[in-house]
């Protein structure tokens, strides 16, 4: 397996404040579950994965967190494909022989695992014909798999003609090829929250055909390839059937939920 780099967004924004304060932390990374934080628990599941090169920090400083754990602090600036892309930039690609390739993780997501993220890799791998080549990996996960660990979950359902999912919250890309595609990325980020939002932004005529369920997951993704990218194959969408990847917490009743999932399992965390 290819060696790759892994980035955890660990900032905080305005949206956060509500969790934050509840838990009386500065940032959601600070929060704990059970006797570690979820930094603390992400860092050591990525150490655990024998492909990953790097662990960088964005938007922590190691004043914020003094931790001995073999990690990269960046500076937390511009949009969330930014964020990814300046560490790319200002650090991996100016290493010799630097893996083209990263996993982005947002600082919210206490519940995965390093076999989850083996399994996301693998499933990115199968997805591209047995080696990793494309240029964005984004992970989805059914409703039913989701209701099925974390019951009454609400999340930003995507329901499309042949399926209804949520996007996970790990992310395999390529930031070199992305860079191209900076202000659609932008923009597609900035109704990351809104499926009608994200579909007006590249192109009307898929919000119709979505509201009139006549689009597919797989026409959306041909779209992306050959309209946006102009290539044949390189925009993924693996279906994962590890609904950890997309339990983030973005509200009290999400950190309930995460709280009692690990309660229930916590022979699988400690």
């Amino acid at each position: 397996m290819m060696k790759m780099n892994a980035i955890i967004l660990a900032g905080h924004s305005s949206k956060d404040d509500i969790v934050c304060e509840l838990e009386n932390v500065p940032k959601k990374g600070f929060i704990k579950l059970g006797s570690k934080t979820f930094l603390e628990r992400q860092v050591k599941e990525f150490l655990k994965c024998d492909f990953i090169e790097k662990i960088f920090i964005v938007g922590m400083t190691k004043e914020e967190w003094d931790t001995d754990y073999p990690v990269i602090f960046v500076e937390d600036e511009g949009t969330v494909f930014d964020k990814g892309v300046n560490v790319y930039k200002d650090y991996i690609s100016k290493e010799e022989g630097h893996s083209a390739y990263m996993i982005t993780l947002s600082a919210d997501v206490p519940l995965i695992k390093s076999d989850m993220i083996q399994r996301f890799v693998d499933k990115c791998e199968e997805e591209s014909g047995g080696e990793i080549d494309g240029i964005f990996y984004y992970p989805i996960v059914k409703k039913e798999t989701m209701l099925e660990k974390f019951p009454n979950v609400q999340r930003s359902w995507m329901k499309f003609m042949d399926l209804e999912f949520c996007g996970g919250d790990i992310l395999l890309v390529k930031p070199g090829k992305l860079l191209e595609h900076k202000k659609l990325i932008d923009d597609l980020g900035s109704q990351r929250k809104s499926v009608i939002g994200q579909l007006i932004v590249l192109n009307p005529i898929l919000v119709l055909k979505y509201l009139l369920k006549r689009l597919s997951l797989e026409r959306l993704l041909k779209f992306f390839n050959k309209k946006i990218f102009k290539i044949e194959k390189g925009i993924y969408a693996p279906l994962m059937f590890d609904a950890e990847i997309a339990m983030d917490v973005d509200k009290p009743e999400h950190l309930i939920g995460a709280r009692r999932y690990y309660e229930e399992n916590k022979n699988l965390y400690e």
